[in-house]
């Protein structure tokens, strides 16, 4: 070979190996740290579904930090085939979490103009990111330029898990059936303590639109109710805690505006009803009817009725006070109707509240009947040729009186 090729091919070995390690060294430098130079000095939420961006003017040496939400995806970029913006210098992007550990980063993206970045990246956790923005390599400058953010909200409704405390209140009671915490912010939760047993409480907040997701024995315990306001909690569990997360909408998004959630102690049932029900026997129509539980019962009403509108009272029961013991009720109408018959209970407290409970019907038949002997007034037997005044006397033991042969 030629000296002179010889000496060529050398050289141009030598310059595609700090080629190759240049661009191999250029691509593992993105991993920068800024430490806490926030530019802006607030967190940035973006709006899902749309390019946007926390600035119009980072410079590098910056950090950004971007609120996020497990399971959500984010796209970063210094690029203009993502998000429409190029920046003007050698862009390098590194995303890190509260720990400073790295996540990602982006030197000179495949696709995208000149050396800029570009990162898509799903969160592992719901928190803050932190996007440092550094020139290559992990260098500041005075340069403004925009990293655009766009985010892809988690297919799917909650229930939700917010980490963020905000307080806690005692449950409404008896006496205070309404209790209000001022001040939520969407992504927070309250516990709310010392509940009764068995009570059905309301939950609702100042925004109707909220989404409101109710877990017990922890604040990531199992899920109570979810749903956007109002909920209800069905029937508690004495002394229990419960923990209420509020969040805008169904897929927990967070944000920093004022909401009153308010809880409500609803009224529980005077009493609870187990059986009411009514049937013919050879002495009448008898009424039975059990309760389980009983609040301030002064008495009870069995009312009858013919025609399912109008309403008699027959008898009054007095009731057993407050109890949670089972009681057994009974009475016996001994003056039933033919044909169809209803009967309701209803139900007075100490105050004077009533509550009246669906009716019952019962069906009797009229007896079916022959006669058995004709008598004249002076109880002798007669024909059917005897003229005058007669009596039928029926199987059942029943008289009519009429004129025969008249």
């Amino acid at each position: 070979m030629d000296e002179q090729v010889k000496d060529t091919y050398i050289k141009r070995i030598f310059l595609l190996v700090l080629f190759i390690v240049f661009l191999g060294g250029h691509q593992m430098c993105g991993q920068c740290d800024n430490g806490t130079n926030y530019y802006p000095s607030s967190v940035y939420n973006p709006t899902p579904d749309i390019w946007s961006t926390a600035s119009t003017c980072n410079w590098a040496g910056e950090v950004i930090q971007v609120e996020i939400k497990l399971g959500d995806n984010y796209q970063f970029s210094t690029c203009d085939s993502y998000g429409g913006y190029l920046a003007s210098y050698d862009t390098q992007l590194t995303l890190r979490d509260d720990a400073g550990t790295l996540l990602d980063f982006s030197d000179d993206a495949f696709g995208c103009t000149g050396f800029t970045s570009y990162i898509n990246w799903t969160a592992t956790y719901t928190g803050i990111v932190y996007v440092h923005l550094n020139e290559y390599y992990c260098t500041n400058n005075t340069t403004c330029t925009r990293v655009m953010i766009y985010r892809t909200e988690v297919s799917g409704p909650g229930p939700c898990e917010n980490t963020t405390f905000y307080t806690s209140n005692d449950m409404p009671t008896f006496s205070n059936p309404s209790e209000t915490i001022s001040c939520y912010y969407a992504g927070e939760y309250c516990r709310w303590d010392n509940a009764e047993g068995g009570i059905a409480y309301t939950v609702f907040s100042s925004i109707p639109t909220d989404w409101i997701t109710v877990r017990t024995d922890a604040f990531n315990g199992p899920v109570d109710v979810a749903g956007t306001s109002p909920v209800i909690i069905q029937s508690t569990t004495a002394g229990a805690s419960y923990y209420v997360h509020v969040n805008a909408d169904d897929l927990c998004k967070v944000e920093s505006i004022c909401r009153d959630i308010t809880t409500m102690r609803q009224s529980p049932l005077p009493i609870t009803l187990i059986s009411f029900e009514a049937s013919h026997n050879n002495e009448g129509v008898l009424i039975k009817w059990s309760t389980l539980s009983q609040i301030n019962n002064d008495y009870f009403n069995v009312q009858k009725s013919i025609d399912g509108y109008e309403w008699e009272n027959k008898t009054t029961i007095p009731g057993a006070g407050s109890t949670n013991t089972q009681m057994d009720y009974k009475w016996l109408d001994v003056s039933p109707s033919t044909g169809v018959s209803y009967y309701r209970l209803k139900q007075t407290d100490y105050d004077g509240h009533n509550e009246t409970f669906y009716p019952v019907s019962v069906i009797i038949e009229p007896e079916a009947r022959t006669i058995i002997r004709t008598t004249n007034l002076i109880g002798q037997d007669v024909d059917e040729n005897y003229k005058g005044i007669v009596i039928d006397i029926y199987s059942n033991n029943t008289t009519t009186k009429r004129i025969q042969n008249e």
